[in-house]
């Protein structure tokens, strides 16, 4: 098909099209065209960064959508397609930055509340790694708040107030109770929150339910296979008998 080499319309048409047909690296090529010869055009811009992220060229889809974000920054979508690109690039803190101003545009986008979620999760699972374990804290209830449902941060946040050695972090009450409810959501059929309820109620000096529970854990973690759970659950049990909570790091 032959194109006067100026035609905006016709490449932005022609692009979608060949989407549409999955010939992405051409559809790829005329969006690139479209920009070159508008370079000011939201629609042709933000089009270029999304079939970029479409191909996994994270970088150079983030170029596109930043650029999108400021030729039409009322626009909620794009900057959601940008947080999800700076995800994949690593740049968690710039991924909730940009969920966060999409849902400023448009606060009933169950999508970016659930891909805030994950990206607060992310993050707090990185701060917790480095140490920086009262910043996980804030991240993983942030976590909690935009996704309830989910058990995950749920359980790491309930894991940290119950084992942290540090007192001003610790907090077995709401530890029990993340714990607890995570287990009925689960119908005590995960041991890993059944793990994070018996180190819970070991912290709160409660040994008996801390040993009934992670022999249960253990006995499920041991049939799953889930060789990891099962060594860390002989290990608190191996307190709890001794009558010691398990502290994380000792």
């Amino acid at each position: 098909m032959g194109l006067t080499p100026n035609y905006f319309e016709a490449h932005c048409q022609l692009a979608s099209l060949l989407e549409s047909q999955a010939e992405l690296s051409q559809a790829t090529a005329h969006f690139r065209e479209a920009v070159r010869i508008q370079p000011t055009h939201f629609q042709a811009r933000r089009e270029l960064g999304r079939i970029l992220a479409r191909q996994k060229q994270w970088e150079e889809a983030e170029k596109h959508l930043r650029e999108a974000t400021v030729l039409d920054p009322s626009h909620a979508v794009t900057y959601h397609d940008l947080g999800i690109v700076l995800g994949r690039l690593g740049d968690m803190e710039g991924a909730i930055q940009y969920f966060h101003k999409s849902l400023e545009i448009k606060s009933d986008n169950q999508t970016v509340k659930l891909n805030l979620a994950r990206a607060y999760f992310s993050r707090a699972t990185n701060l917790a790694r480095e140490g920086e374990t009262a910043d996980a804290v804030v991240h993983y209830r942030e976590a909690i708040s935009f996704d309830s449902d989910w058990p995950a941060p749920a359980n790491r946040l309930a894991w940290i107030l119950a084992t942290s050695p540090d007192p001003e972090i610790r907090d077995e009450v709401e530890a029990i109770r993340l714990s607890e409810h995570g287990n009925h959501a689960s119908d005590g059929k995960n041991p890993k929150i059944l793990a994070t309820l018996a180190a819970a109620y070991a912290s709160a000096s409660q040994f008996d339910k801390a040993i009934a529970t992670a022999e249960r854990a253990l006995k499920l973690a041991t049939e799953n296979g889930d060789v990891e759970t099962a060594k860390q659950l002989e290990q608190q049990l191996g307190l709890f008998r001794e009558g010691k909570p398990y502290r994380e790091g000792d």
